[in-house]
């Protein structure tokens, strides 16, 4: 492995997205077409703010006595869980500086802005659900129960690492590990319960989505350097095994819940990370969530789709006065 690791390192120096072009002074002609389309495409697509969700979140607050304590115990967890991932998070992209094409920088920049407004919307949510005393012992919890991906992050994302390593392993940083806290969330939804979280929940669930398949086009344009799909299924099987014992921690039982769903929910992102990075399935597991996948086709069709022809099917979000307007029934 060591052997194979430097052949594709030494690989990568011929790679013309890591590669600086001295003669390139303007941003146009566009050069990488595919990844400039789903920049664009990102930025056709609502924008959306914290603000945005004013009412709608006055509207939960009046009905907060009427949420059981268990399932206000849980959405806690899951929100501190979620801020504090957001904020660990903040700076993963120091790990690709050596990305040098504009197109890519384009889309880190407004990527950033996009996870800063996810951060405000959960903190947001998690001060207007928790009380003051209980805030910090929350968060600090979470974070210990998260070490395991702490420390994937840290040894995937390491820039002694190949830079096709850190591009998957971004992927399942930000889909497998974000898997459980989703598929809670949308069960929240389909009980019916805490409008504000579970709409803004299909809103960032849309944003990971378009970052992903940035970087599934990405890594489409690596010539030389991709890895052999038996380290890929290993690197993919190393955060599905996390994820799985991070399911097992959370109180599941709070909400009834089942686990082995979230299981095999898991699995079955994991599997469509690896078609849409050109590999075969890993574990083959039917999904049993059409629940899920009916409530996102409804309006984002964008997760269960692979590839840059599932944007065209993803609608705009209703604008009054070129503002979004979310008082809809999502």
């Amino acid at each position: 492995m060591n052997e194979l690791h430097s052949q594709l390192k030494q690989l990568e120096k011929s790679e013309e997205i890591l590669s600086e072009n001295p003669h390139r002074f303007t941003l146009f002609p566009i050069q990488y077409p595919k990844l400039w389309e789903i920049y664009k495409k990102r930025l056709a697509s609502s924008i959306w703010s914290v603000e945005q969700f004013d009412q709608i979140i006055r509207n939960d607050i009046s009905k907060l006595s009427e949420i059981c304590n268990s399932d206000h115990s849980f959405i806690k967890i899951i929100l501190a869980f979620l801020v504090a991932n957001c904020k660990q998070k903040t700076n993963l992209w120091g790990a690709f500086k050596d990305i040098q094409i504009l197109e890519a920088k384009h889309f880190h920049g407004f990527r950033l802005a996009m996870k800063n407004i996810h951060y405000e919307m959960y903190c947001n949510l998690f001060e207007i659900l928790t009380e003051e005393t209980e805030r910090s012992e929350l968060i600090e919890k979470m974070i210990n129960s998260t070490m395991k991906k702490s420390q994937y992050t840290k040894k995937w994302l390491n820039s002694d690492n190949l830079f096709s390593e850190r591009l998957i392993g971004l992927v399942c940083i930000e889909q497998i590990f974000l898997s459980a806290s989703f598929f809670s969330i949308f069960w929240l939804k389909k009980r019916g319960l805490m409008s504000a979280l579970t709409i803004s929940n299909d809103l960032i669930f849309r944003d990971e989505e378009f970052h992903s398949n940035f970087l599934y086009s990405l890594y489409s344009n690596l010539k030389h350097s991709k890895l052999p799909q038996t380290l890929v299924h290993s690197l993919v099987k190393e955060a599905v095994d996390i994820e799985k014992e991070f399911i097992t921690s959370l109180p599941t039982e709070l909400i009834e819940l089942d686990r082995n769903s979230m299981y095999q929910y898991v699995e079955v992102v994991s599997d469509n990370i690896l078609i849409s990075f050109g590999y075969e399935k890993l574990f083959h597991t039917e999904n049993q969530c059409s629940w899920i996948q009916d409530m996102l086709m409804n309006k984002s069709g964008f997760f269960w789709k692979i590839g840059l022809e599932s944007y065209s099917s993803i609608p705009h979000f209703p604008t009054i006065n070129n503002e979004l307007k979310l008082d809809e029934d999502f």
